[in-house]
């Protein structure tokens, strides 16, 4: 057997190859629709006609996935590109730092004349006061 040869060369670019594959399937349903119309009911053509038809819509869904994709990838780089420029620019700047030094003031006291607090029975307590069902209900 021998192979078909088409006029897609390796030193194509892939865009190239699928624009010469459509290109083919364009000329495959101009030949074939006409044969594969509803009046001459021939399932094999038909079948053909379709098949062609839905290669050619993968093919351009994929084209504008790609298309897509490449605009995905651009915005991501200029915001990769925006980000490295303002840490370049930051250096060594500690943002939560203050730029001149704050003096230390003495801690807050409490007037000596203010009473004692009142104390609720465990409101100091580091654990919580366990209780059961029964001293629960028993005082309701």
């Amino acid at each position: 057997m021998t192979q078909p040869t088409t006029s897609a060369s390796p030193a194509e670019t892939e865009d190239q190859i699928l624009d010469y594959v459509h290109e083919q399937r364009k000329r495959i349903v101009d030949a074939v629709i006409p044969i594969a119309s509803p009046v001459t009911n021939d399932p094999k053509m038909l079948g053909i006609a379709l098949q062609t038809l839905d290669g050619m819509s993968r093919d351009a869904l994929g084209k504008k996935r790609i298309k897509v994709e490449e605009q995905t990838n651009a915005s991501q780089e200029a915001a990769t590109g925006l980000i490295a420029t303002m840490l370049r620019r930051m250096g060594d700047i500690k943002p939560f730092q203050s730029a001149t030094p704050q003096p230390r003031s003495a801690p807050v006291t409490l007037p000596s004349d203010l009473p004692p607090p009142v104390l609720v029975e465990g409101e100091t307590a580091t654990i919580a006061a366990q209780s059961d069902y029964e001293s629960f209900t028993k005082d309701r």
